[in-house]
């Protein structure tokens, strides 16, 4: 996801880290889930952080799965006017 800061709750508190955020921003003109991150993007969670992935539209578990699991899981929560650019995305 972009555009928003990840909300880590660690794990020696006993919990699964979390991050959260919206679906889109801008109104909902973009998507915050993505299929690649523009050159020198910034990226404040490793991708093995993050057991789950929580918007508006749900949540996706990371926690074991493949880059293409991983994928899966995080179209299934975008937004759904995002959903069909994304898993096309997600085929190249």
């Amino acid at each position: 996801m972009t555009g928003y800061i990840a909300d880590m709750i660690p794990a020696s508190a006993a919990l699964n880290p979390l991050a959260g955020g919206n679906s889109t921003a801008k109104n909902g003109t973009i998507s915050t889930i993505v299929p690649t991150l523009n050159p020198g993007a910034v990226v404040s969670t490793k991708r093995t952080e993050s057991m789950y992935i929580v918007t508006e539209y749900g949540v996706a578990t990371m926690t074991g799965k493949s880059v293409r699991e991983r994928a899966k899981e995080l179209i299934a929560i975008a937004h759904p006017d995002f959903r069909t650019d994304l898993l096309r995305d997600a085929k190249k």
